[in-house]
């Protein structure tokens, strides 16, 4: 069984009950059953970012999730996942590259 979904993210935070940033962007998900107990999934995220404080912070996030999951039971499970997130800053001082 395989399926694809699309979801619409974002997010706002504060820091000191002042407002420190916030992001909208989305992420698409695949996932696919190999075998009874076998599952492997795939995510990919984009968001930009906008710190309200300092703008030299503020550009895309991009993020990237692979998980390999084994089920042991019908409530438990063993997951392997590779997670990274790059972040690109508008300063170059300030760029993750």
């Amino acid at each position: 069984r395989t399926v694809i979904s699309a979801q619409a993210t974002g997010y706002y935070r504060w820091y000191g009950h002042k407002a420190y940033n916030r992001s909208l962007g989305g992420q698409v998900t695949w996932e696919q059953d190999i075998a009874r107990r076998w599952r492997v999934s795939a995510t990919a995220g984009f968001q930009h970012v906008d710190y309200l404080l300092n703008d030299q912070l503020d550009g895309p996030l991009y993020s990237f999730l692979a998980a390999v999951t084994y089920g042991l039971s019908s409530r438990s499970c063993l997951r392997g996942v590779f997670a990274v997130n790059y972040e690109r800053a508008d300063a170059v001082a300030l760029r993750n590259t």
